[in-house]
Formats: C-alpha cells, sequence, structure tokens
C-alpha cells in the first residue's frame, strides 16, 4: 500500500487555531477536483498538506449537505499521520464547495 495523495501547500488554506481547523474555497486548489485517490491499492480519497517541517494526508471523512446540496467536504488526518504526530487527532480540513 503505498500513499499518492494530491498534494497542496499550507500556504493555499487558512488556519483556525481556535478549532484546529484548514478552511479553503475548493476554487482556490490547482486541480480540477480538489480530493484523488490515496493509495495505489484502494479507493480511499483525499489529499495531503505540504507544511513547513512535514506532509500530513488527509482522507475525506464526510460530506456537509444542506438542501441536498453539497456545501463543504470534511477531511481528516490518516491513521498512520496520527500515530506519527497524535497531537493531529482532532485536525480537520474544511473544503467549501463555491
Amino acid at each position: 500500500m503505498k500513499l499518492i495523495p494530491k498534494i497542496y501547500n499550507y500556504t493555499q488554506f487558512t488556519y483556525l487555531s481556535d478549532t484546529k481547523t484548514f478552511v479553503v474555497d475548493e476554487s482556490c486548489l490547482s486541480f480540477s477536483s480538489c480530493y484523488g485517490r490515496l493509495y495505489d491499492d484502494a479507493y480511499d480519497v483525499g489529499f495531503a498538506i505540504k507544511g513547513k517541517k512535514s506532509t500530513i494526508t488527509f482522507y475525506l471523512d464526510e460530506e456537509e449537505k444542506k438542501y441536498n446540496e453539497i456545501i463543504a467536504l470534511i477531511f481528516r488526518p490518516v491513521a498512520e499521520d496520527v500515530q506519527k504526530f497524535p497531537e493531529l487527532h482532532d485536525l480537520k480540513v474544511v473544503v467549501f464547495n463555491d
């Protein structure tokens, strides 16, 4: 199982420290779809954020809907990264569908 995520720079996101949340509008990300397959042998989807010290991979955890339309996608760190960096357990990324 090899990780193959799309990678974004942390500067493309706004970080809200009080909620440990990265936020971004989907249109601000450079790929036609903001996420892709995470592993070469599975269909989990997500992306990675490259920071100053490390790269953290996030998987799609849930879709937030309103009136049957997706308004946001919620991503959480993959288990491998949480094991390496336990402080990531409550970190999330919200990608707003604009």
